[in-house]
């Protein structure tokens, strides 16, 4: 008869064998992402407007923005990514998310064969809420020449820090809660943009306003901005009409535009271009 020790001996031995088996697996499975989409468009916000990117929006937010204009990609699960034909096509495939790092990377890598981009915007939802995908994906886009450009809502320090090496451009969002009502902490907003100047980033903000926005709100945030660097753009981002807000009159706009450049003498005012001219 078997010893009762023994046996839970042998099945502990067991237990470690499979966990063992398991780990390794896990560990040469490929990096997943979970994909919204992937197209070549027209850049229609902040520096780089008019420029012709790929973009490669990522599943997930963790916000619920007012005035959110991508609901589609708000929830990180298993779906249809779209992904564009050829550049500029808007002829479209749809393979199951979340896809594999590989065939991400040769998507977008075949798709900057076929046409010169000024850089990969990687943009959501949230693409933060994925770092371990994203620190295998932009070496290899780097590697094949592309710059990197990460839009995002600047509330995850940790997470930049781990994709830092493979990051050129960070176009920071500056949440004000009388505007989303998503009560995100200007303390972590702060943290953020010192850890995007440490790594050496090219950063810009934008902050999107509208009707309802508190003047001293934005204030504040300009002159935590201006501490951290008074030479930064920030952008300021008439809303599009979603979810019941307005944009401010173009005499609002003036006179908020000159009280922030009293703070940050390099604000401008931008809306979203691609909306104006019915591009996605």
């Amino acid at each position: 008869m078997w010893d009762v020790r023994c046996m839970c001996s042998a099945g502990k031995r067991l237990l470690r064998s499979r966990n063992c088996r398991s780990r390794t697996r896990a560990m040469n499975e490929p990096a997943r992402l979970f994909i919204s989409e992937i197209f070549s468009a027209i850049q229609g916000e902040g520096r780089y407007v008019g420029s012709r990117q790929i973009f490669l929006r990522l599943s997930g937010c963790d916000l619920r923005c007012s005035y959110c204009d991508e609901p589609d990609s708000l929830e990180k699960k298993p779906g249809h990514a779209r992904i564009e034909t050829r550049p500029g096509s808007r002829e479209f495939d749809e393979m199951e998310s979340p896809l594999p790092v590989t065939v991400v990377a040769s998507r977008i890598v075949e798709f900057e064969s076929q046409l010169a981009h000024r850089f990969l915007s990687v943009t959501g939802g949230e693409p933060l809420i994925q770092p371990a995908g994203l620190s295998e994906l932009l070496p290899v886009c780097r590697a094949s020449g592309m710059k990197i450009a990460l839009e995002t809502s600047g509330t995850r320090p940790d997470a930049l820090r781990l994709v830092a090496e493979a990051g050129d451009i960070i176009s920071m969002d500056i949440k004000l809660d009388s505007v989303d009502s998503a009560g995100v902490d200007p303390v972590s907003q702060c943290e953020f943009l010192s850890a995007a100047i440490e790594i050496g980033a090219e950063v810009y903000c934008k902050a999107v306003i509208s009707a309802s926005l508190d003047a001293d709100e934005l204030r504040e945030a300009a002159k935590w901005i201006a501490d951290l660097d008074p030479s930064l753009t920030l952008y300021l981002q008439p809303v599009s009409e979603a979810g019941g807000e307005v944009p401010p009159s173009a005499g609002a706009l003036l006179g908020l535009q000159a009280q922030v450049m009293e703070i940050l003498s390099d604000t401008r005012v931008l809306p979203q271009v691609h909306k104006l001219m019915g591009q996605k």
